[in-house]
């Protein structure tokens, strides 16, 4: 691990955000806000290697749970997760008001990245609306990831950017599925990283990987190299500083 997370309190909140920063101080803060059904470490410790990765690349690296993931205890409750990012960004602004912010999310995490930010917002294998919608069940009942799972059920987790493998007992009601696909509009992110294989227009940063997940160790240690380096050029994807 590059450097020790430390806790910033939220206002009234019992989960702290976890902030890991350079020795020799920040240039900006990547934000990553993980999938539903993980938590902020993100399976695999995906987020902790690219936090690792933009801590050496001399920006700090922000990270926490969503309401009813991980070790939080608030309900799950898309309305909580909208609040949590206006939060955290909040949380961001009272620490350090001068650095570009960075926002990195997983799967259908997506669709929570805020609308207008200074600095890059960052998709990590997106779903498509027209993928993800035709798995859901008909009905408006609770997704649960419960083994043995199907091959139905894992590639709607696979599609929500959750290992269905290391989610057990995850659960996600399916309206709430189907709003947060409602959002996935092109204005919600400015650059896609996807697996070779993916369909995606727009902007994107290919991997060599088929692995829509990025399980893999290397794919891991290729992202958390690549993925800095893009944020440290974002004026090259905003090149007019919007």
């Amino acid at each position: 691990m590059t450097g020790t997370p430390r806790p910033i309190a939220l206002p009234g909140l019992p989960e702290p955000l976890w902030l890991t920063e350079p020795a020799t101080g920040s240039t900006a803060v990547v934000v990553f806000v993980h999938a539903p059904g993980e938590n902020f470490t993100g399976n695999n410790y995906l987020f902790r290697d690219l936090a690792d990765g933009c801590v050496r690349a001399n920006m700090a690296a922000a990270r926490f749970d969503l309401p009813g993931c991980g070790e939080s205890r608030e309900p799950l409750d898309l309305a909580a997760w909208d609040k949590r990012i206006r939060e955290v960004r909040a949380a961001i602004a009272s620490w350090r008001a001068d650095v570009v912010v960075h926002w990195v999310a997983r799967g259908l995490s997506t669709a929570l990245l805020p609308l207008e930010e200074r600095g890059l917002r960052v998709a990590l294998s997106p779903p498509a609306p027209q993928t993800l919608l035709p798995l859901l069940p008909a009905d408006s009942g609770v997704l649960r990831s419960e083994p043995p799972l199907s091959s139905a059920d894992t590639a709607l987790w696979t599609a929500v950017g959750a290992e269905p493998n290391l989610v057990g007992g995850a659960r996600l009601p399916a309206d709430m599925v189907r709003t947060l696909a409602g959002r996935l509009t092109p204005d919600r992110f400015d650059v896609a990283v996807a697996a070779r294989t993916a369909e995606h227009a727009g902007p994107v940063l290919r991997m060599s990987t088929t692995d829509p997940l990025f399980r893999f160790e290397a794919d891991r240690a290729a992202l958390s190299v690549l993925l800095p380096q893009r944020l440290r050029e974002w004026y090259r994807w905003r090149p007019d500083g919007s």
